[in-house]
């Protein structure tokens, strides 16, 4: 009789317990989508604090630099990643509500805005164990690449993504396992995690296995606890592709550098429309500069058309060029080439330096590696400078036997009072074994 009247006693406090109503997970109105809670939640504690001790005032500018650094395609106007992120919050401050409409902030709200939505929820409802207490409700996430599982430990609504997703029950119901002792109870033995989640899958019908499940499970956990990343940001068409360009300091007019850009474009990934005996593509070329602040200095962009014969086959390349003027210091340069019939498309980003070549002393510019420099002023896919035209070579390797041609300047040569002057210019070429060849030509203005 003491048995049944604790028995009855313990239901009777779990079932108040779930009868509960859900605790408030904000109060007030609902947050802006641009408070700070949903940007920070991006960074990772060194960038988090750096943004925290940065002035209200200036926070502006900190956010403005961090998604033009993340942007995917910086060489649009559009940032597809911010623009994403803010459809996410949206997305968040609508989806995440108590019984009483109330926004939550919780673990699920934080996944959301940082993965984005996942490929399959799973809501399984709370219940209760006579021997173990309440079992708390709980989500699976299921991407494709990992799984995350949340519980609603308290029974709030608040959901907290779970460290160890093989624990079953919450805290709560600790007086009925005493309850066990005293009854003399066995206590039940809990499957294995692998066993368990494969009768999950298994009623779910999910085609899973449960030892990828539990690797996925330990990436999602991983990647929500210590890897905090940008969103990424899928092209909704076309297929992406490599390609090769190189950059080369000149100097432009009155001494400040000119970069010029050599692509190399392949053609397999080129979707050519035949036209009146010839194949046809249109190939869009974009170049986006920014300095150390993350400010656009200057941008370029270029339809460029590229007729090929229909025998030729998907092989070869496309070789094209562009140049920009700038002061000297340091950028951030992006490229893009972007097939405008398929969308494909290829992303290249790097860093570079723009020489000052200003003052009096004798100074060389970058040398330039070329497939060919002629006496010709045709300009398709070519440099043309000081009468020459030169068509680069990006890849900066020549077959055995073929000619390395080269490019470059010498400024602030010393002339006579009649505006010549004789020259000696020294070159040595290393082969991949040290062994050098050297010769010399002269020249005069």
């Amino acid at each position: 009789m003491v048995i049944m009247n604790r028995i009855r006693s313990a239901m009777l406090l779990v079932m108040f317990l779930l009868a509960r109503p859900a605790a408030p997970a904000s109060a007030g109105p609902d947050p802006d989508p641009s408070d700070d809670r949903f940007f920070t939640v991006l960074l990772d504690e060194t960038a988090r604090k750096d943004y925290e001790a940065v002035p209200e005032e200036k926070k502006g500018d900190w956010r403005r630099r961090f998604w033009t650094r993340n942007d995917p395609t910086p060489t649009t106007a559009k940032n597809e990643r911010e623009m994403e992120h803010v459809k996410r919050v949206r997305q968040a401050l609508a989806r995440f509500r108590d019984r009483k409409g109330r926004f939550i902030w919780d673990d699920r709200a934080r996944t959301w805005i940082r993965f984005g939505r996942p490929d399959r929820i799973e809501t399984i409802p709370g219940g209760v164990s006579l021997h173990e207490g309440i079992d708390p409700p709980r989500e699976l996430w299921i991407y494709k690449d990992m799984i995350v599982w949340f519980l609603d430990y308290h029974l709030k609504e608040y959901y907290e993504i779970a460290l160890d997703p093989s624990k079953r029950y919450s805290n709560i119901g600790s007086y009925d396992g005493r309850l066990r002792e005293d009854s003399g109870m066995q206590e039940d033995t809990d499957l294995d995690f692998e066993e368990s989640f494969d009768r999950f899958l298994e009623v779910n019908d999910y085609e899973l296995d449960p030892e990828r499940a539990r690797k996925m499970l330990d990436t999602g956990l991983h990647r929500f606890l210590e890897v905090p990343e940008i969103n990424t940001y899928d092209y909704e068409k076309g297929e992406e592709f490599p390609f090769l360009f190189d950059v080369s300091n000149l100097a432009g007019p009155d001494g400040t550098p000119e970069l010029f850009i050599g692509f190399l474009v392949p053609l397999e990934k080129i979707d050519f429309e035949p036209i009146e005996g010839i194949e046809r593509a249109t190939i869009q070329r974009r170049i986006a500069l920014f300095d150390g602040e993350y400010d656009l200095v200057d941008t370029s962009v270029a339809n460029i058309l590229h007729d090929r014969d229909p025998m030729a086959g998907n092989d070869g390349w496309l070789i094209t060029t562009d140049s920009l003027p700038v002061p000297p210091g340091t950028y951030e340069m992006a490229l893009s080439v972007v097939d405008t019939r398929s969308q494909n498309h290829g992303l290249l980003k790097t860093t570079v330096k723009a020489r000052d070549f200003r003052g009096d002393e004798v100074l060389l510019s970058d040398i330039v590696f070329a497939a060919s420099v002629t006496r010709d002023k045709r300009a398709d896919g070519a440099f043309l400078r000081n009468g020459f035209r030169i068509v680069p070579r990006p890849l900066r390797i020549y077959e055995p036997g073929e000619d390395v041609n080269i490019y470059f300047e010498i400024y602030n040569l010393w002339n006579s009072e009649g505006g010549r002057g004789l020259y000696e210019v020294k070159y040595t070429l290393y082969g991949s074994k040290v062994t050098h060849f050297i010769s010399f030509f002269g020249g005069s203005s």
